[in-house]
């Protein structure tokens, strides 16, 4: 049975592009990172959408606040041990 170290490579679903940018420029965004990992042996397995809440702060909570959500990509990675 083959043995696997993981990776996972946290991305911000939000990716800020210039004002002539395009999807193109994320799609060359994730090339990049995947082909990087793929140069030093690791395999490219799935994307996970990943949601984590952070609390409000003190001031903010008095206020009504709720936190906010920031949604990543993660990107997971495998290599034959």
């Amino acid at each position: 049975m083959k043995k696997y170290n993981y990776k996972n490579v946290a991305i911000s679903s939000t990716l800020q592009v210039g004002k002539k940018g395009s999807t193109k420029d994320v799609t060359n965004h994730f090339d990049k990172i995947m082909n990087d990992h793929a140069e030093h042996g690791w395999e490219f397995i799935d994307v996970i959408v990943s949601s984590t809440t952070i609390p409000a702060g003190c001031l903010a909570s008095l206020l009504g606040g709720s936190g906010t959500t920031v949604r990543s990509n993660i990107l997971v990675f495998r290599k034959e041990i």
